[in-house]
Order: C-alpha cells, then sequence, then structure tokens
C-alpha cells in the first residue's frame, strides 16, 4: 500500500473547488468522462493516484493542468482566467502580456523592468495605460502597481492566446535549440510505436512534467525571482510522421 501523496490531494481538493465554482457535480463529470460516478468519487476520495486521471479530467472541464498546478499550491477559491477580450488583445499584442507577466507574476519593480529590458519612460506608461484600461492592475503615484488579476492565472485551453503564446514559445526555443552556444541540452527522436507503448510514453511525460510543474510552484513560492534559473523546455508528440520531401535532380 502506498503512502498517502499530499500534491495528489491537493489537486483533487483543486478540482473539487472547480466543480463547486462551475456547478458541476460528480455524475456530471461521469458523463463527460464515460465513467460511472461511484468511480468518479473514487477518484477525488483517494490519498494516492495517477496523474492521467487528473489530466483528463483537466481536459473535459477544458483548463490548463499547469493552472491547476498553480492553483492548488497558492490555495485560492478559483483560477483567475483572463477575459476575451483580454485574450483577444494579448494574442495580438504579446508584449504587453510580457510586461503584466514581469510586474505580477515576477514582482519585478518598474524600474527594474526599465532596466531589464533597456525601456523608455514613454514606453513603460503606454504599456501600463493600456494594461489599466484592461482592468489587470492600476498605476498609483510613486510607481506603485497594484494587481487586479491574481495569481493563478488561467487561459483558455484552446483559445486564440494560448495558440499565439505557443507559437511563439516554439519559434523562440527552436531558435536557442538550434544554436549550440544557447543549448545546454537538446534530443530529438522519431520512432514507430505500438498503439499501447505510444500510451504509455505520453503518460510518462505528461507525468515528469507535472513533477516539475508542482516543485516549479513550490519554489516560486518561497524564493525570489532572482534566486531562481529560468529553464526553457520543449516537448511535443503528433501522431503523424515528418515529411522531408525530396527534390528531384
Amino acid at each position: 500500500m502506498h503512502p498517502p501523496d499530499p500534491e495528489y490531494r491537493l489537486l483533487t481538493r483543486a478540482l473539487k473547488r472547480l466543480l463547486k465554482v462551475r456547478g458541476l457535480t460528480y455524475r456530471d463529470l461521469g458523463r463527460r468522462l464515460a465513467l460511472s460516478e461511484a468511480s468518479i468519487k473514487r477518484i477525488f476520495g483517494r490519498t494516492d493516484g495517477p496523474i492521467g486521471k487528473l489530466i483528463r479530467i483537466c481536459n473535459v472541464l477544458e483548463i490548463d493542468f499547469l493552472s491547476l498546478v498553480m492553483h492548488a499550491h497558492k490555495d485560492h477559491a478559483r483560477i483567475n482566467y483572463l477575459t476575451e477580450a483580454q485574450e483577444l488583445f494579448f494574442a495580438a499584442n504579446l508584449p504587453y502580456f510580457d510586461v503584466f507577466v514581469e510586474l505580477t507574476m515576477r514582482k519585478r519593480s518598474i524600474a527594474e523592468l526599465q532596466a531589464l529590458h533597456g525601456l523608455k519612460a514613454a514606453s513603460i506608461r503606454k504599456y501600463l495605460k493600456k494594461l489599466e484600461a484592461l482592468g489587470l492592475l492600476e498605476v498609483h503615484p510613486h510607481d506603485r502597481i497594484r494587481v487586479r488579476l491574481h495569481e493563478p492565472v488561467g487561459f483558455a485551453k484552446d483559445g486564440v492566446f494560448r495558440v499565439a503564446f505557443t507559437q511563439r514559445f516554439v519559434r523562440q526555443i527552436a531558435k536557442r535549440l538550434g544554436d549550440s552556444k544557447h543549448r545546454e541540452f537538446l534530443l530529438t527522436r522519431e520512432w514507430m510505436l505500438s498503439p499501447s507503448t505510444r500510451s504509455d510514453f505520453t503518460l510518462a511525460l505528461q507525468s515528469l512534467c507535472t513533477e516539475f510543474d508542482q516543485r516549479a510552484a513550490r519554489e516560486q513560492n518561497v524564493h525570489s525571482c532572482h534566486d531562481l534559473l529560468p529553464v526553457a523546455l520543449l516537448v511535443g508528440l503528433t501522431e503523424e510522421a515528418l515529411e522531408f520531401p525530396i527534390p528531384n535532380i
């Protein structure tokens, strides 16, 4: 018998809160997962269990799993999702989201933000004015910022912002990984696997990422951003073979 896993209980409690906010019962969730109400109760009643089942619940509820992890550790009553208008604006203007992250999630001061990115005072004012108009923060005298949308911040799983952010992330990390001067670690693989082995591999990757999502959430709670090292990771899986056209010669 496995000992209780406090991380698993944190995640299931966070999911229970989310179900309550959305007005969903175990029976409703069971219908969406094609499981009985009793099976759902067992998932939420356990002190340990496979993360894959919780990921399936997240997928059905259309929430981002990392947002759930952050929500669980910060113990908020709910995940604070961006509005549709905020997502649409950020999708078309990603640097504004970067400023929002620096000021709110990374807790940088305006002076630090200016020095780090070489921003002029006029640019800072434009960024802050728009973020304030979007209802994300308030700007007070002496460069004091009051955050109105607190962590954990969630995004629609398949929304326009998620797509735009992911595309930019892929471009940036591919550029760095392609240059040995900026690459610390790189693995590339292409296999032919049976469906069951492919499923095992997918779950193993998700479990590994989940473990480090949780560790990152804990460390961000107890450390200053100045004491943490940035880590960029790209993990992808496609059912289609990579195509490399062979030209006529």
